[in-house]
Order: C-alpha cells, then sequence, then structure tokens
C-alpha cells in the first residue's frame, strides 16, 4: 500500500500528461512510486540509472513486484518489456530504437541527465518520469518539475528520521589557511587537510560516541583511500572493483561491517540499509552532494546523527535550508 504522497506523486504525474521530473527526498520510496506506474498503466519501459549497482538493485526491486526484467549494459545485453540500462549505454545504437518503442522512460537520479543533449533529444516526444532528491536549477530542460513535500514534512509525519546536525570545528594553524587560500584545491591538498591529526583525532572520537552503523563521505577518493588504511575502514571508491565493492556493502547490510568510508559511490540511490550516524570530512562539497549524503541515514528510526568536521566558521543554515526546501 502506498503513502499518501506518493499516491500523490502519481495523481501530478497523470496530471502532468505523464512527463514529469518527480523531486522527492532521498529514502521517501521514488522507486516504488515508478514501479507502481508501470504496473497500473501496464507500460513497456526503459529504466535508466547512473551506475551498474544500481541497475542490479532496480532488477530486484522489480522482481518482488513480480516484473521480470532485462539488463542491458556492457556485461549483459537483453531486451524486455522492462528494460534497465544505464546512462552510459542508452546512447547507443540499440537504446534509441527501444526508446522510440516503449511506453515510458524512467531516469533514475534524473539531475544526471542535466546538460545531456543528446538524451534530452531523444526522450523529446515520450513519457518521462525522473526522479530525484536534488532539485537542480535545469530540470526543467528535461520535464515540467513536481515536487510533493519536504524532508521536514516527511519527518514530522513519521516517514523519515530526525537527525542531529553537528559541526565539529579544527582550528586551522597557518599552514591550513595558506592551503585553504588556494584558488583550487587538488587531490594532494585535501588529503593534506585530512591526515592531520587533529582531523583524524576528532573522527576518532566521533566514532567512539556514534552507535550503530556510521558512514565517512570524504571530498575525493585519495582521502578515502588514505583515511581507510588509517582507520582500518574499508573504503568504497569507484577504484575498488565492483565485485569487492558490492561484497562490502552487502557485508555493512548484513551488519558484519558497521563502519565504511566513500567519497561519491553511496551518494546516489544504492541500497545500503539502516546507517544511524554520517561523518562529513572536508567540508560538505556541492548542496547536491549534501542532500544525497545526508539521506542516507533518513529511514524512519528514533534519530540520526550527522557531524560535519571542518576547519571554517559556520552556522547551521544548509541543515535548515536542507529541511525546509528538500
Amino acid at each position: 500500500m502506498l503513502r499518501p504522497y506518493q499516491e500523490r506523486a502519481i495523481e501530478r504525474f497523470i496530471e502532468e500528461g505523464e512527463r514529469a521530473i518527480l523531486v522527492l527526498p532521498t529514502g521517501s520510496g521514488k522507486t516504488i512510486i515508478a514501479i507502481e506506474i508501470i504496473k497500473r498503466r501496464g507500460y513497456s519501459a526503459l529504466i535508466v540509472v547512473p551506475t551498474i549497482e544500481l541497475l542490479k538493485q532496480w532488477k530486484e526491486k522489480l522482481k518482488e513486484y513480480g516484473i521480470d526484467a532485462k539488463l542491458f549494459y556492457s556485461g549483459e545485453k537483453e531486451i524486455g518489456k522492462v528494460t534497465i540500462t544505464t546512462y552510459k549505454s542508452v546512447i547507443k545504437k540499440e537504446m534509441r530504437k527501444l526508446i522510440d518503442n516503449v511506453d515510458i522512460v524512467v531516469l533514475d537520479e534524473a539531475h544526471n541527465v542535466v546538460g545531456n543533449k543528446t538524451l534530452i533529444k531523444l526522450i523529446k516526444n515520450k513519457r518521462v518520469l525522473g526522479l530525484t532528491a536534488t532539485p537542480l536549477s535545469h530540470l526543467e530542460e528535461i520535464a515540467p518539475v513536481i515536487r510533493i513535500t519536504t524532508t521536514d514534512e516527511l519527518i514530522g509525519k513519521g516517514y523519515l528520521a530526525d537527525f542531529e546536525y553537528r559541526i565539529v570545528r579544527i582550528k586551522p594553524d597557518i599552514v591550513v589557511i595558506k592551503t585553504l587560500k588556494k584558488k583550487r584545491l587538488n587531490d594532494f591538498d585535501f588529503v593534506k587537510l585530512t591526515i592531520r591529526k587533529d582531523v583524524l583525532g576528532a573522527i576518532s572520537r566521533i566514532l567512539s560516541e556514534a552507535k550503530g552503523k556510521t558512514i565517512i563521505f570524504t571530498r575525493t577518493k585519495a582521502e578515502a583511500a588514505i583515511l581507510g588504511y588509517l582507520l582500518k575502514i574499508p573504503p568504497i571508491t569507484s577504484d575498488v572493483p565492483k565485485g569487492i565493492r558490492m561484497k562490502i556493502i552487502d557485508a555493512f547490510k548484513r551488519g558484519e561491517l558497521s563502519k565504511l568510508i566513500t567519497a561519491k559511490v553511496l551518494e546516489e540511490g544504492i541500497d545500503i540499509g539502516d546507517v544511524e550516524n554520517i561523518i562529513l570530512v572536508s567540508g560538505i562539497g556541492s548542496l547536491r552532494e549534501f542532500v544525497q549524503r545526508i539521506g542516507r541515514a533518513l529511514r524512519p528510526k528514533p534519530k540520526a546523527k550527522i557531524w560535519e568536521i571542518t576547519y571554517m566558521k559556520k552556522k547551521k543554515l544548509i541543515e535548515r535550508r536542507f529541511r525546509e526546501e528538500f
């Protein structure tokens, strides 16, 4: 049974002529809305996702609803009534033909399509359902944008977990100040800022206090790899072979691991189960990254905890904006 806001989302999608980008918070069940539309309308569908991990996750979720989806990507090339592919594969010749023939195109993590003129042109006259937690300013290039509810509203109704946001400020010395004044920081700069004793000490103190599962987000893959080595926590980055990544994620979901470090791999959509704590190292990056990362911990529970370790003087304005706008 769908939640009221999910039913409202389907109604709005139909009102928009079945062509819209649906903006809903991470953890609110966007995938289920898409599957319900496909089932209720009996549509053939092409589902496009950013990663192979998400491709396989969608296949499993569709199977739960009695839909046998086929996969089309570098490791498998099958086409069915419902086909799942990646943004990398969707512009290939076979997929262009399929776009013409399916009833609906579903764009998961639809913010990835912004600026992709080729794909936007291919789906111009199709039914399109885009799914995203990140309302970027140019999403309307793809289709009209629908916003049903906010994180704060879903927290208030118990559909998402409330969270406590803590800023842990590290007092910068002259080396840090000089580094931060550079016009553009490279990977080595971020690593230098991250492996300092005061930062490592802050992470260790947070980990000793944190109860339950924890994900540490860094800005770069290099930071994730080095912190993983120093803290003896497995890193999840695109440099780790996919098979090993999935084994680590599965161990985390089963509770055999309680801590992970990552840069970007776990931001978008991948089901990692319940997470109680998020630690943000090297700042929050873009607002899109912030929204995706915080969302990892918002499955229903008494309260999640978010720590941001920073050298900057900050107020919690971004937390308020996240609650009210996303």
